[in-house]
Formats: C-alpha cells, sequence, structure tokens
C-alpha cells in the first residue's frame, strides 16, 4: 500500500467505528467505566479479529482455493471463537456481576459486525496494514462510546424533564454528531486520496 493509503486507512476505520459507538443499540451504556471497558474489548476483539483472518486466509483458504467464502469462514468461525472466549470467561468467573457479561456480549457482537465489515471486505492485504486498521477502529469505537456518555451526563441531567430522557435525546446527539462525521468526512476526503 502507498504512504497515502496509510494515512487515509487509519481516519476512515476510526470514523465508521466512531458512527457505531454512537449508535443506539449500545443506549445501555451510560457510565464512564462501562464505556471504557467496552471500548478495549472491542478493541482487544479486533486485533484477534485480525489475526485470525490472516490465518484463516493464508492457511485454509488460499490452500484450498476457496477465496469466495472469506466472509462465511470470518463469521463462522471467529463467531465460534468469540463464544468459547465467552463461555471461558463465564467459567472463571461464575460470580461476576452480570453487568460485565453483558458488556462483554455487545463487544462480542460489536467485534463479530465491525470486523467481517473491516477484515473481509478490506481486502486481501498483508497483516500489518490489517491490524493497523482495526487497531484505529477500535479507538474510534471506543472515542464514540466515551462522547456520547459524556453528552448523556450533561444533557440526561436531573434538571432535565422526564419525556426529554431516554430515546429522544439520544436519538439527535446520534444524528447531530453522524452528520458532523459524514460532513466532516467529505471535507477531508480529497486530503486523504
Amino acid at each position: 500500500m502507498p504512504a497515502d493509503a496509510l494515512l487515509y486507512l487509519g481516519p476512515s476505520h476510526l470514523a465508521f467505528a466512531f458512527f457505531l459507538g454512537l449508535s443506539l443499540l449500545f443506549s445501555g451504556v451510560s457510565r464512564v467505566r462501562d464505556a471504557f471497558f467496552l471500548g478495549g474489548v472491542v478493541t482487544g476483539l479486533l486485533l484477534l479479529a485480525g489475526l485470525y483472518q490472516y490465518a484463516l486466509e493464508r492457511w485454509v483458504l488460499s490452500a484450498l482455493d476457496v477465496r469466495a467464502f472469506r466472509l462465511m469462514g470470518f463469521l463462522l468461525g471467529f463467531g465460534g471463537v468469540l463464544v468459547l472466549l465467552f463461555q471461558i470467561l463465564r467459567y472463571l468467573a461464575p460470580g461476576e456481576d452480570d453487568r460485565w457479561l453483558e458488556l462483554v456480549m455487545r463487544g462480542d457482537l460489536v467485534a463479530l459486525v465491525l470486523g467481517g465489515v473491516l477484515v473481509v471486505l478490506e481486502g486481501e492485504g498483508s497483516l500489518g496494514w490489517s491490524l493497523w486498521g482495526l487497531l484505529w477502529a477500535g479507538v474510534g469505537f471506543a472515542a464514540g462510546l466515551l462522547f456520547y456518555v459524556g453528552i448523556l451526563h450533561r444533557v440526561e441531567g436531573p434538571e432535565v424533564p422526564g419525556p426529554l430522557r431516554g430515546l429522544p435525546v439520544r436519538a439527535v446527539c446520534a444524528g447531530l454528531v453522524a452528520l458532523v462525521v459524514e460532513v466532516t468526512g467529505y471535507a477531508l476526503y480529497p486530503l486523504f486520496v
């Protein structure tokens, strides 16, 4: 990959994952500690996804010459790895608070979806480029969650009337930030191509 791809790959993955971090799917995350934890889990799992996809392509798909099954092989295989990791975690910490296990389950889902999009559809490349992009994606996701939690702490204080709390505020915040990210991406795109 050329040097300008290095500049473009990281910020593009960061912006995509930042938007995913603002998604309404994660409205249950409302504390900074939970956002840091989930961001760390997703970043670690994305790096594991990059290693898994590299090994899958190098030693299985290219040896069998069946590269058309990249997405299916990733989703089924890495999904199995995530289920195994979750079961091991449950076994090692049976008395742990269910809230943490629920956050890990969300992290598994995010890593599977985000990893499937970024690793598989990105095309073939070296392990270093893949891990570079996935690291940026994990950082972007964590930043999106932290930004979201910060907005919620500011806007959903006790002085906000009851009907304005919750989903309407989250929807407006996510929409505004998505608009800013989209406009900024269009404005900065010529700099990275």
